[in-house]
């Protein structure tokens, strides 16, 4: 999937859908430092954009960081 997802977002670099799903891929593989970029970037394309902010508020809850999950969750 993740690898899918880069096409995507190499073929549509403006596509905040894209860059959502290689955070989320990314994240399911442990790559967090990558999770955090695509979804940063999925939220700067789109700051209305649910599913980017969801899976932030995932990333972030399991790294311990409840507050700023809370925060990300508040703006869905």
């Amino acid at each position: 999937a993740h690898r899918f997802f880069e096409m995507a977002v190499n073929a549509q670099p403006d596509s905040p859908d894209a860059a959502a799903c290689v955070g989320y891929a990314a994240h399911r593989l442990g790559q967090d430092g990558q999770a955090l970029y695509w979804l940063q970037r999925a939220l700067e394309l789109e700051p209305a954009h649910a599913e980017a902010r969801i899976y932030l508020s995932n990333l972030l809850y399991d790294r311990g960081e409840s507050e700023a999950a809370l925060h990300h969750l508040d703006r869905t």
